[in-house]
């Protein structure tokens, strides 16, 4: 009874999973067909299969194309029928691609990334004032979006602090920190007035100098 079981480990290893096995053994069987017309025939009718299941690949350009290569590849490029499509090259298929290199720029301020960094590099290149004030802005908003992305707290964002990171990005070129008006510094010397009223006529403050003069 155990000798008519048939386990998975048996199989061939699946080439395309999208198709499924299914697909791998009816190309399989492809390749004993003795007749290379009934053979071609049959082919075609399992490329019909495939492109049922992976209607993905409809938008892909020469989608029927695709088909006959990944055809070709499973069954080990051994299949002799009579494509409309020349048969891959094993080499060029297996080919390993090229090694990208790898950018060796040092990016400041890394939090930002390298598009901040370009951004600012073509705003302390263009010699229009104007031009370079609104590519500085832009900056600006890229790198308090990306603030924004990395906190759930928005109100702990300070557009100060990102001003003075775009200053040091820029060598001091970028300048967006505002300086305080007069009305802004006489608030703050009001503020500053009020607290040290606050301060001078705070009880305990009052004990402690009487307590120094007695000494």
């Amino acid at each position: 009874m155990s000798k008519n079981i048939t386990y998975y480990t048996s199989y061939n290893k699946i080439i395309y999973k999208e198709y499924g096995r299914n697909v791998q053994r009816l190309i399989e069987h492809a390749l004993e067909i003795p007749n290379r017309n009934q053979r071609t025939q049959f082919a075609y009718s399992i490329i019909d299969i495939m492109g049922q299941l992976s209607p993905h690949l409809r938008n892909v350009e020469d989608f029927k194309h695709k088909l006959w290569d990944h055809l070709h590849i499973i069954a080990n490029y051994q299949l002799d029928i009579d494509s409309p499509y020349p048969m891959p090259k094993p080499e060029v298929i297996n080919r390993r691609p090229d090694a990208l290199s790898y950018p060796q720029t040092r990016i400041k301020n890394r939090q930002y990334g390298k598009n901040v960094q370009v951004l600012v590099q073509k705003a302390i290149e263009t010699p229009h004032l104007n031009h370079q004030t609104a590519l500085a802005s832009t900056a600006f908003g890229y790198m308090k979006t990306i603030q924004r992305s990395k906190t759930n707290n928005q109100d702990s964002i300070n557009e100060e602090i990102i001003k003075g990171d775009l200053l040091r990005l820029s060598g001091g070129v970028l300048n967006l920190i505002s300086e305080p008006n007069a009305s802004q510094q006489r608030q703050q010397k009001s503020k500053h007035k009020k607290k040290l009223f606050l301060k001078s006529s705070d009880p305990k403050n009052q004990t402690n100098k009487q307590n120094k003069n007695k000494k």
